[in-house]
């Protein structure tokens, strides 16, 4: 990706502990984007971005979230309203 192509924009992944939505995390916030990642298990969230986490754990957001919950989703939506997505 472009080299500050999404500063100031913000990105929400779902299934970012994934083999897939680790990469794109990567790239993102490589990016300049902010991310507000979502998946079943935080630690994992937080090992698949390795070093990522730390050098960028500003522009970050880690949500639990199961999609197939309606409670759980509901929840996250009110945490994306307060984080102005």
């Amino acid at each position: 990706m472009y080299k500050n192509h999404f500063k100031n924009k913000t990105v929400v992944i779902t299934g970012s502990a994934g083999v897939l939505g680790a990469q794109l995390s990567k790239s993102f916030i490589e990016s300049g984007a902010r991310l507000i990642l979502i998946d079943l298990d935080r630690k994992k969230m937080i090992e698949s971005l390795g070093d990522s986490y730390k050098k960028f754990s500003k522009r970050l957001t880690l949500l639990d979230c199961n999609l197939q919950k309606p409670d759980e989703v509901i929840q996250a939506l009110k945490i994306l309203e307060k984080e102005d997505v």
